[in-house]
């Protein structure tokens, strides 16, 4: 493997930039040098202070290097030897580093490559672009990859399409400017301008009818290809590497800035359906990201009529209205509640099922990568079903710690309530003070388990033998949702039913006011923490480049620069969307579910998400490193996830209407259930009957996927060639062989 063929390298330089633009970011004025880099590899360097780590001797070098390096890497001559028996650790990492240079300047890959000292001499950064149109033609090849067709080849190639309803061919495209579908789709016709492509395996054959390469196909690509010959997660683990990340480009997010995906200027953008700016996060973020905001979108607007009747219902308070009437009102909040959130999941699958058609996602599981730990021998054995109970086995006891600590909580307040003047049962607090502690103690304990099995169960998922990145996502998400709705919603579901027969209520208004109050403060305090971390995000990102900038400015003086690669190395990765979409999901259960109790919360919801996905944009582009752009079914998982608590939102509303509520909680035991079992199975009919007129695949996907399916076939197909197949005896095929005279 020698440093020729499509590897360029430039000069080593001090990381203080070439360009003469300049920006600010996060505070900071840096230099743009972002140029076309693609990704960053920082990799340390020798400094007086680490010089002696380094002299130490490894005593199985080889062993270690098989970690970072793939079989077929390790089987070349010019690798495996080089790793003697007894290597010191500088020696180690030089001759890896050689490996690595000389693997990414061959024609294997086809990188341009560059060079850069940081700004204060510790770290060297590796820059990677893959340029070479050629490169991505064969790099394309060899993996399989989709691209869509160009819109134009729809009207060069496309035959007539079967018409709808016996009209005329092609009608159905007299809206927009090609034959190509949109994704929208009424009256027979197509119109819009966001279009629909089929997705097509590329072939340098078929090159001149597909789209052209994007910038996250080349990210994509770079990633893959180092994947078939190095452990990037080894090469971070031995201190190789430092950190590898995909280079965020200025002008781009300027570009994301005047499409208003982050900026107050488009803050009732995700109130648009039509507003293509998600596809603009997809061209830059990939398809990960831009569900996970098509997602937030999709539930802002959804919450939009809710947050009107919400305040609608709570202005009741403030009406001349019988004590009877307002809650008739608050019961009848709770049958829309169920209504609503039957129709979001059905009308976000249609939405998703449209989105994973327009993205090409459809045959994602058929290409996705699978993970080196991956042991198809380990597939389904004993030590494999037991390591999965044990995991299992540690969700039931993050259930059950949960149910006795509410429990613990409940009887505490209950023991001093009923002593308020009594001995003190918390030294230096008095017996009332202590009561109005234990609601807030119950929050706090579900935050610090929240927090504990956040990091225990992603841990031992990824110990788990999972095929596919995609599978382990799954898993890891299922596990912690199940945790952690427990945790979040067992302390109301205690309150709304249970507690009235074991603790007691008040008289008048049973459990409700508790619940209200316990809501309030959770929900104000859920908004707060998930702010707050993401404040506290953005502040120690830019402590970390002010305190190097500092240290630069002490050792070189005050002219020195600061450019944004740079920055961007010390900006946190973005790890990928489940911490985001747990907090937001668990959010829309509580509305789902505990609304009619607190209908303000539905509100407070709808303009929480309003600002919080801009902050989430906003840290997206400016806080966090580039995203690395991954492949996504949709919302994967937490689609199932948010039908579950569309279902149990049925049972929960039903349950506070007749158990919570007058009048019907006046009534006895016997009538209450009646009531209960009635309403909860009409309003399970009523989602089964919802379920059944919004369809997962509307019609516009239906009409999209049969004009593509013709569109491949009438673009790649040859189905005018002569077929000249060698030729058999004619068999007698006469009606005058049977038995008839």
């Amino acid at each position: 493997m020698s440093g020729e063929a499509n590897g360029s390298v430039r000069d080593t330089a001090p990381l203080i930039g070439d360009k003469p633009s300049k920006a600010k970011v996060l505070g900071q004025e840096v230099l743009l040098d972002d140029e076309n880099w693609h990704y960053v590899m920082v990799l340390p360097l020798l400094t007086d202070k680490n010089q002696e780590d380094y002299k130490h001797h490894i005593s199985h070098p080889e062993k270690k290097a098989k970690e970072i390096f793939k079989k077929k890497t390790m089987a070349m001559p010019v690798v495996g030897s080089k790793f003697q028996k007894q290597m010191t650790e500088q020696e180690y990492h030089e001759t890896v580093r050689s490996i690595i240079g000389d693997l990414l300047s061959s024609s294997t890959f086809g990188l341009k490559l560059g060079t850069k000292v940081s700004i204060d001499g510790d770290e060297l950064f590796l820059m990677l672009e893959l340029a070479d149109e050629d490169a991505k033609v064969q790099i394309a090849s060899s993996l399989d990859w989709s691209l869509p067709l160009k819109e134009s080849e729809y009207d060069k190639k496309l035959k007539d399409p079967f018409p709808i309803d016996g009209g005329t061919p092609f009608e159905e495209f007299s809206k927009i400017d090609h034959r190509c579908p949109t994704t929208n789709y009424s009256g027979g016709k197509f119109y819009g301008s966001i279009y629909c492509p089929a997705y097509a395996y590329y072939s340098s054959g078929r090159a001149g009818s597909l789209q052209p390469f994007r910038e996250v196909d080349a990210l994509r690509m770079i990633w893959r290809r180092l994947e078939e010959y190095v452990s990037i997660e080894h090469l971070i683990a031995q201190g190789i590497i430092v950190q590898m990340f995909p280079v965020h480009r200025y002008s781009e997010i300027q570009k994301l800035s005047h499409s208003g995906f982050f900026t107050l200027r488009g803050l009732c953008k995700p109130l648009s359906k039509s507003d293509p700016t998600i596809d603009k996060v997809r061209d830059y973020f990939g398809e990960e990201v831009a569900f996970f905001f098509d997602w937030l979108n999709f539930s802002i607007r959804m919450m939009a009529p809710m947050a009107f009747i919400s305040l609608l219902v709570f202005a009741r308070y403030f009406l001349n209205l019988e004590p009877e009437t307002r809650r008739y009102i608050q019961m009848s909040f709770a049958g829309i509640l169920c209504l609503w959130a039957s129709i979001f999941v059905e009308r976000y699958n249609q939405n998703c099922e449209t989105k994973i058609e327009q993205w090409g996602m459809r045959n994602l599981s058929q290409v996705s990568t699978v993970r080196p730990e991956f042991k198809l021998s380990y597939r389904g054995s004993t030590p494999e079903s037991i390591q999965n109970g044990f995991h299992w086995c540690l969700v039931l006891a993050f259930m059950v710690e949960t149910v006795l600590v509410t429990f613990a909580i409940s009887a505490f307040r209950m023991d001093v309530d009923a002593h308020p003047d009594g001995e003190r049962r918390v030294p230096w607090v008095d017996n009332e003070t202590a009561s109005d502690m234990g609601k807030y103690l119950i929050t706090i304990n579900i935050k610090i388990m929240a927090f504990i099995w956040g990091i225990l169960s992603p841990a031992l998922s990824g110990w788990e033998n999972h095929k596919t990145d995609q599978d382990l996502k799954a898993a890891r998400v299922s596990k912690i949702f199940a945790v952690k709705a427990v945790v979040y919603y067992y302390p109301f579901f205690y309150i709304a039913f249970v507690k009235r027969y074991i603790e007691g209520c008040g008289e008048v208004e049973g459990c409700v006011p508790e619940l209200v109050e316990n809501l309030a403060v959770f929900f104000a305090t859920h908004i707060a923490s998930v702010i707050a971390m993401i404040m506290i995000q953005i502040g120690w990102a830019k402590y970390q480049i002010w305190s190097e900038v500092k240290k630069a400015k002490k050792t070189k003086g005050e002219g020195v620069a600061y450019t944004y690669l740079q920055l961007q190395a010390k900006c946190p990765p973005y790890l990928e969307d489940t911490d985001d979409l747990m907090e937001l999901v668990l959010s829309l259960g509580f509305v789902m579910m505990f609304a009619v109790a607190l209908p303000v919360m539905a509100c407070l919801a709808f303009i929480t998400n309003l600002i919080e996905v801009k902050i989430l944009a906003w840290r997206m582009a400016h806080v966090n490193q580039r995203a690395r752009p991954m492949g996504q079914y949709g919302i994967g998982v937490w689609s199932d996830i948010i039908r579950i608590l569309s279902t149990a939102a049925v049972v929960c509303n039903a349950g506070l209407a007749v158990f919570s509520m007058h009048p019907i909680k006046d009534m006895d035991t016997k009538t209450k259930l009646i009531i209960f079992v009635g309403l909860q199975n009409s309003a399970m009919v009523l989602k089964f009957i919802i379920e059944s007129f919004i369809p997962m695949r509307p019609l516009n996907l239906v009409r999209i996927q049969e004009i593509n399916e013709l569109a491949v076939d009438d673009i790649f197909g040859d189905d005018k060639k002569i077929v000249q197949a060698k030729s058999t005896k004619k068999p007698d095929l006469g009606m005058k062989q049977g038995t008839v005279a």
